[in-house]
């Protein structure tokens, strides 16, 4: 599964960078370099770069799939392929760290330098406040998550709400 998208970063994206969707031109989704150190550059992850593509060119973004012919060589096949905190990057076997976003990006069917393979399978981490039924609002310290019926949802609130006064965490 790829999708045909425009370059429109300004600069020249390589083959195997990993993008995200930075915005259409009303045919296209155009794309920009993906980074798990940022929400806005991580949330809209696409898919990997099948072709290296100049400013305001063209091309395809496995988003799933075989991806071939790219560098794999630091991991072992079986490795897991995540986003990294470099724009465009990606990791092997671990996600960044946090604060960083989580993004799987499939897993390597080959290691090598030059003739590298990895299925593409794009799964985007979620946070707590993206959930459907999670409802933070503006969310401080010593907040505990409760179910409420009203809503049909978890709602952070006050830990007296909860009967539990405020001295009693430390």
């Amino acid at each position: 599964l790829r999708s045909y998208v425009k370059n429109s970063s300004g600069s020249t994206i390589a083959k195997g960078s990993v993008v995200y969707v930075t915005g259409a031109d009303g045919t296209n989704a155009l794309i920009g370099l993906s980074s798990a150190s940022t929400e806005a550059t991580s949330s809209k992850t696409l898919g990997i770069l099948a072709s290296t593509l100049t400013n305001n060119a063209f091309g395809y973004v496995i988003k799933d799939g075989q991806l071939s012919n790219i560098d794999t060589s630091a991991a072992s096949a079986g490795s897991s392929v995540w986003l990294g905190n470099t724009p465009g990057s990606y990791v092997f076997n671990a996600p960044p760290a946090e604060p960083s976003h989580s993004v799987y990006l499939g897993v390597v069917t080959k290691a090598n330098v030059s003739t590298g393979e990895i299925v593409v399978k794009v799964q985007n981490g979620y946070e707590l406040d993206e959930l459907h039924d999670v409802f933070v609002g503006g969310v401080s310290t010593a907040l505990p998550l409760v179910y409420s019926s009203t809503s049909s949802g978890w709602v952070a609130q006050a830990l007296t709400s909860v009967g539990i006064a405020d001295n009693a965490i430390v």
